[in-house]
């Protein structure tokens, strides 16, 4: 599909301008909201996220961590990465790191002394890494295009049929690769055929879930 037929929306409004023809959907509702505290790492459901003067939601991939060339360690540089479950408190400012189906668990700052998350993660890793932190920006994929993306949760639906070992929460956590996973009720005629740019989004405006 050429991206001149991709419909906008207009999350103040609520409103979608839509391609005649192409989708069977008028009034996409948010149900489900995302960020990604640390890039690569599992995400937090909020009741609501704030713009950010570059785009970016506040607090969705504010820190990242690196490894000694300065390069991400995510997912397509380590199998590690997928193995790794993470909780927040809820004001983000501690993690708490778990081995996947162990019961070896931690808990981290964020806020001040981040030396005892990096050694845990450069021990887990086998090799040094450092957390980095970007309030402004955060550590975007594409920063000429940071701002949120929606996916469908009628697009999860089908994933899960054409990728039988991955359920709906997995997939969520393999989207964030664009961060911002912001899901929308819709009926569509086509899969895949939900992609929207998010348009009409200023700096402070809140972004709500229905």
């Amino acid at each position: 599909m050429k991206r001149s037929h991709i419909p906008k929306v207009n999350w103040v409004s609520g409103e979608l301008t839509e391609e005649k023809g192409l989708f069977d959907m008028q009034h996409p509702t948010l149900s489900r909201i995302e960020i990604f505290p640390i890039k690569s790492l599992d995400g937090v459901t909020v009741n609501g996220a704030t713009v950010l003067a570059s785009g970016a939601l506040k607090g969705d991939r504010q820190y990242a961590i690196v490894n000694s060339q300065g390069k991400f360690v995510n997912g397509k540089s380590t199998p590690l990465i997928h193995k790794l479950r993470t909780t927040f408190s809820a004001d983000l400012l501690t993690v708490t790191l778990q081995i996947q189906n162990t019961d070896q668990r931690e808990t981290f700052s964020l806020a001040e002394n981040r030396a005892p998350l990096e050694s845990w993660l450069s021990e887990y890793f086998g090799h040094a890494v450092s957390v980095q932190e970007n309030t402004r920006t955060g550590f975007p994929d594409d920063l000429n295009a940071s701002g949120p993306t929606i996916i469908s949760t009628a697009t999860l639906e089908a994933l899960t049929q054409w990728f039988p070992g991955l359920d709906s929460s997995e997939l969520r956590r393999r989207f964030r690769t664009r961060g911002r996973c912001l899901h929308a009720r819709a009926k569509h005629r086509a899969v895949l055929q939900d992609a929207v740019r998010v348009d009409a989004v200023a700096a402070g405006d809140r972004l709500l879930p229905a």
